[in-house]
């Protein structure tokens, strides 16, 4: 429909022309006070519909157009992952592991299926990654469990919880990075240092790598490409799983010293580049093939959120909530 949809930490949800970048309306999703910043959800689009889920523990539907709010519905925890939608299902991960599942139509309660939680884990959940057979939904406890969508039964689980807990982080076992159902594959990778591709059908590994991640890897072809919690830009092949290279991209914003960690996004393939912004308001573009960087670029100030591409645009939101476009 021509409109891109943004949602800021203070849970203002903004509807923009894709054209010229035209603030057609705005939103504020906030059910407490106002003003206050917020962990905040996500969006998500489709069955015609736009969904937002606020951060606290209300999902909405509303007119892609207007914004007109068509239903809200009260859910137990807070949700701090944008909503998954397919075939009249609204799948939606909550802060004490759970996936609950939600009628696209009306938001009534279709099932629900918990994991295990924990104590310690990432600001923010995973998004589940759905097909027309199964639902996939990570946990903060390392989880990894396949449900059938009709009903929410286990077609399959697994652990991704590391076996090694030799420093506080690799303690923590949450996935963040969003899992991904790519033909009949599972991809799926968690914080305490494990990365592996599942058969969709049966469940059993087909590969694994001892790689820490926490931003979503992006498949094209057979080749994954993603960013390590230790500022390595890898490229597997997806279906063995083996290196194709390794880039260490900018590790410290004084690198000399090694003062202030610099945080990457997910990476993007566009214009048969892989482009990835940092917190110190750069952007790189490296060619997928070899790893070589190609060019690098200031953005003007701190990008956190991966990039989209649509109709040949890369659309970027600064940690300011500023909106970018670029061709």
């Amino acid at each position: 429909n021509d409109i891109i949809y943004t949602l800021d930490s203070h849970s203002e949800l903004r509807a923009f022309s894709t054209d010229k970048g035209k603030l057609l309306w705005k939103k504020d999703m906030r059910s407490g006070r106002r003003g206050e910043a917020v962990l905040s959800g996500g969006i998500g689009i489709g069955e015609g519909r736009l969904y937002v889920t606020n951060g606290q523990n209300i999902v909405f539907a509303l007119d892609p157009e207007s914004g007109d709010v068509l239903w809200r519905q009260d859910v137990l925890s807070p949700v701090r992952a944008a909503p998954t939608i397919l075939d009249g299902r609204v799948y939606i991960t909550t802060l004490d592991s759970t996936l609950t599942v939600l009628n696209a139509e009306d938001g009534t309660f279709l099932w629900e299926h918990k994991g295990l939680g924990e104590s310690a884990g990432l600001l923010g959940n995973a998004s589940p990654a759905a097909d027309k057979q199964i639902a996939v939904v990570g946990y903060s406890s390392g989880e990894v469990f396949a449900l059938r969508v009709e009903n929410g039964s286990i077609a399959w689980s697994d652990n991704l919880s590391s076996v090694r807990a030799i420093t506080a982080s690799t303690r923590i076992s949450d996935i963040k990075a969003l899992p991904i159902i790519d033909k009949s594959l599972v991809i799926v990778g968690s914080y305490g240092g494990r990365m592996t591709a599942i058969n969709k059908r049966t469940g059993n590994r087909v590969w694994q790598r001892e790689i820490s991640i926490s931003e979503t890897p992006w498949v094209a072809g057979n080749h994954i490409f993603t960013i390590t919690n230790g500022n390595k830009l890898v490229a597997l092949s997806r279906d063995k799983g083996s290196y194709s290279w390794v880039k260490t991209l900018r590790e410290f914003v004084n690198q000399k010293d090694k003062i202030g960690p610099v945080g990457w996004t997910s990476p993007v393939l566009a214009g048969g580049r892989l482009i990835l912004f940092n917190t110190v308001g750069e952007a790189v573009e490296v060619d997928p093939n070899n790893g070589d960087i190609l060019n690098t670029w200031d953005v003007g100030t701190s990008v956190s959120i991966a990039p989209i591409v649509a109709g040949e645009t890369l659309y970027v939101l600064d940690d300011k909530g500023n909106l970018r476009a670029y061709r």
